[in-house]
């Protein structure tokens, strides 16, 4: 026998075609994180954290240059330094070139025509053009 609001829940989902299967806890991830223990997701965690770091092509089948070079690498790893843009106006030339090029010509014509029918598109979805 039912009760009140389990009649209530009953007689709403009639009215679809669905099918109510039950997921154990571990084919189903979403509830399955939802039930767990703090201590099983610090084990977890730790799991996940221990595991990040994983051979994917052992030694053993690589080149034996190729393990010297990798072992010299990770011993003295080398060092990056950047430069400062001495001369922020580079990216106005570099913009201005751009925009003069012969060559990139076709491309922004067709772009400007693509931007154009688009502005008579949506100007149309609005009823501005009869």
């Amino acid at each position: 026998m039912l009760k009140a609001s389990q009649a209530q829940w009953a007689e709403f989902i009639a009215d679809y075609d669905l099918e109510i299967a039950f997921n154990p806890g571990f084919t189903n991830g979403k509830a399955d994180a939802l039930i767990q223990r703090e201590e099983d997701t610090v084990q977890l965690k730790k799991l996940k954290k221990d595991s990040r770091n994983q051979v994917l092509l052992k030694s053993s089948k690589l080149d034996r240059k190729m393990v010297a070079e990798i072992k010299a690498l990770s011993a003295n790893p080398p060092t990056t330094t950047t430069a400062p843009i001495s001369d922020i106006k580079l990216t106005g030339e570099l913009l201005a070139a751009n925009k003069s090029d012969p060559e990139l010509s076709p491309p922004r014509q067709e772009q400007d025509r693509a931007v154009a029918g688009l502005a008579v598109l949506l100007a149309g979805m609005a009823g501005d053009v009869e």
